[in-house]
């Protein structure tokens, strides 16, 4: 049996990328370590990676190495390589710093240009991959990135956007492609060095809005670190890394209008890709854990206790790690009310 998709999807040095083709149903290859730690010659599209605690070895166990990619003229005939009866193709190029799309309930795409200071929509007709229209919804932002729709539902009256320091929304209605007043700044964020991504989900009732704030270090370098005592005490009500940076490696909560403002999870690091489980009220987000630990890492030492669950939001356990008071270790569960 197959399944046709078509998917608009992976932005990539300075594209957007559409992908589309027939979806065989078979099993996919699996890596097991130590095969899994290799790099992208021993990898492809459809691999499946299995890693168990016991296959991951101890912090600093292999000397950490930066191997930066970068940017060269795209040889001739070269294509990405991708499933098995599926091609890629470039439907928009030009782009600065595409970073985020998002998806209108009319169907238009929203894309935030980080670098590039804009929002951009992009109308596509059915069947087709390269847009009908392209324009630019909104410019002169500070490295704009998430992207919400309010309400929830097919006749949004705002659009929320996320920049490096604050939330702003702009009157909106389902089709068009420039905002239809004024920009409002609902909400002030931690600005600074460190992460600046700042993305946006709106809970399915549309009576909160979720705003992740990254840490402003990968692991507290240079901050002055308090008793233990004193810093779980602060911890308890503003969040895990709270006593060395305030206001940072969290997902922060806020009513629509921007008030209302508390910590619904804390210790994650550098949350991104924001999304609400289809069907469920369970916040999803990939958690972009410390660097330097070695070629591959593990969880993170509290200090002074014995493994426990990490901190993810009001009820949440998420499966054992051990997690260090004022650094952030992200959870390995959905996050949830």
């Amino acid at each position: 049996m197959t399944k046709t998709a078509t998917i608009v999807g992976a932005s990539i040095l300075g594209a957007l990328l559409a992908c589309a083709g027939a979806l065989a149903q078979t099993a996919p290859a699996t890596q097991n370590a130590p095969a899994t730690f290799g790099d992208w010659r021993v990898d492809a599209p459809g691999v499946q990676h299995k890693i168990t605690l016991s296959d991951l070895p101890a912090p600093y166990a292999s000397e950490s190495k930066a191997s930066r990619s970068e940017v060269t003229k795209r040889p001739a005939g070269a294509e990405l390589k991708t499933l098995p009866g599926f091609t890629a193709e470039i439907i928009v190029s030009g782009l600065e710093g595409p970073r985020v799309i998002r998806f209108a309930p009319n169907g238009d795409l929203f894309l935030s240009e980080s670098t590039g200071g804009r929002v951009r929509v992009l109308r596509f007709a059915p069947g087709q991959t390269a847009p009908v229209r392209n324009e630019v919804f909104a410019t002169g932002l500070d490295r704009p990135y998430g992207v919400a729709f309010y309400p929830p539902g097919p006749n949004p009256r705002y659009v929320y956007v996320g920049t490096h320091d604050s939330v702003l929304r702009y009157p909106y209605r389902s089709g068009e492609f420039k905002p239809s007043g004024a920009a409002e700044t609902i909400a002030r964020l931690p600005a600074g060095a460190g992460h600046w991504t700042r993305d946006l989900a709106f809970s399915p009732d549309g009576a909160t809005l979720y705003v992740a704030i990254g840490s402003q270090t990968n692991d507290e370098d240079g901050k002055t670190q308090p008793p233990l005592a004193e810093a779980e005490a602060q911890e308890k009500t503003e969040g895990l890394g709270a006593s060395a940076e305030p206001g940072r490696a969290l997902v922060a909560a806020f009513d629509p209008d921007g008030k209302n403002r508390r910590v619904f999870a804390s210790g994650l690091r550098n949350c991104s890709g924001v999304t609400i489980r289809p069907g469920s009220d369970e916040l999803w987000c990939a958690v972009n854990e410390r660097d330097m630990l070695g070629e591959t890492s593990r969880p993170i030492t509290r200090r002074g206790s014995s493994p426990a669950p990490s901190t993810a939001g009001p009820g949440i356990t998420s499966a054992p790690t051990k997690t260090r008071a004022t650094r952030a270790s992200g959870p390995t569960s959905p996050i949830k009310p």
